[in-house]
């Protein structure tokens, strides 16, 4: 045996194992690969809005059909604080306007006792847009906030007598109950959440003409 048939003999050894090494390498490699793969087109249930549903809209046990169905998505498309079981939405108001086919998330809910909090006493007071200078151009409904003022035109001072107010009920000329997703309809009366203390002031200043609501945007 020449010296180049052993160097080839030597050499050979060598070049076999780093083949097998490259070779579990690049097989570990595609096993990566297509697990990343699947992992990207894992399917998962979410819950989702079957049709669009209004701001301010309270949400009943009735109403989880009408309102939710689930569907099968790719997992990478879930959003952070999905819902998992619609049933705990059961007395809560929607945030925002939520269009169709919109994945529900617990940003999107409030709780109405929220609007509770810091009212000892809570009364529901009715006022109609007739006794008021200015409701909002009359577009307001269930869950929407207002702040209300007094105006006192003699010295040509407005106050903030509350803040944070929420709308119980808005009805229309006829004393129908104004349902949340009709945007519409102008409110000739609404009911707002009020402390009981604040009943006496809230109908002497509204008999005087001198109450103003203003709507919060959230």
């Amino acid at each position: 045996m020449n010296k180049r048939e052993k160097e080839k003999k030597h050499i050979l050894p060598g070049v076999i194992l780093v083949s097998f090494i490259a070779s579990i390498a690049t097989f570990f490699l595609l096993l990566n690969v297509e697990k990343n793969a699947l992992e990207a087109y894992e399917k998962v249930m979410v819950w989702t809005v079957k049709c669009e549903l209004a701001k301010g809209l309270e949400i009943s046990e009735s109403s989880m059909t009408e309102y939710f169905v689930q569907v099968e998505i790719d997992k990478n498309r879930v959003p952070g604080k999905v819902i998992e079981n619609p049933q705990i939405l059961i007395g809560k108001l929607t945030e925002v306007l939520i269009p169709q086919g919109t994945i529900l998330t617990e940003a999107m809910f409030s709780d109405e006792e929220k609007f509770r909090k810091g009212i000892h006493n809570p009364i529901v007071a009715g006022c109609k847009g007739d006794d008021l200078f200015q409701l909002v151009s009359g577009v307001l409904r269930k869950g929407d906030l207002v702040n209300i003022y007094m105006v006192n035109e003699e010295l040509g001072e407005t106050y903030m007598l509350w803040e944070n107010i929420m709308v119980y009920q808005a009805f229309d000329t006829s004393g129908n109950v104004i349902a949340s997703e009709d945007v519409e309809t102008p409110a000739a009366r609404v009911n707002l959440l009020l402390e009981e203390g604040y009943t006496e002031q809230f109908y002497n200043e509204l008999n005087a003409g001198s109450l103003r609501l203003v709507k919060v945007w959230r």
